[in-house]
């Protein structure tokens, strides 16, 4: 987990939650129940697409998705030339040994993912006493 995979990843919840809060009318709350309930489901939002984002990216990691990323990149190198087909790997086991090593992708969103689903639990908490 990097600390500029993390950044990018907080940049990206952080700019969610303004939207859904926004469109759910959580800075100009007529009182403190709304503006909970907005924020709530804008940081649920954004943990929820953040973090399923970095779910998705530690799966394909993890070779779930190599058969699939194997086959498009062997059909679309079929229009390059012919030594750079030739330095792809010929079969999918060459391809996942020239893959390991490569470690696991994912995990800052999913830790991001994971605080803003945290957040918003934290301001459905806060409705929860308003209301």
């Amino acid at each position: 987990m990097s600390r500029r995979g993390l950044c990018v990843s907080a940049a990206f919840a952080l700019v969610i939650a303004l939207a859904a809060a926004a469109l759910r009318g959580g800075f100009a709350a007529v009182s403190a129940e709304v503006g909970y309930q907005a924020w709530s489901d804008a940081f649920f939002t954004a943990g929820v697409f953040v973090g399923g984002a970095g779910l998705l990216a530690f799966a394909s990691s993890d070779g779930l998705f190599d058969v699939i990323r194997f086959g498009v990149g062997k059909a679309l190198r079929v229009v390059l030339s012919k030594e750079r087909r030739a330095a792809y790997p010929k079969s999918l086991y060459e391809y996942r040994l020239q893959k390991r090593g490569e470690g696991l992708a994912g995990l800052s969103a999913m830790m991001t993912g994971a605080a803003c689903v945290a957040l918003g639990g934290a301001f459905l908490w806060l409705y929860s006493r308003v209301a």
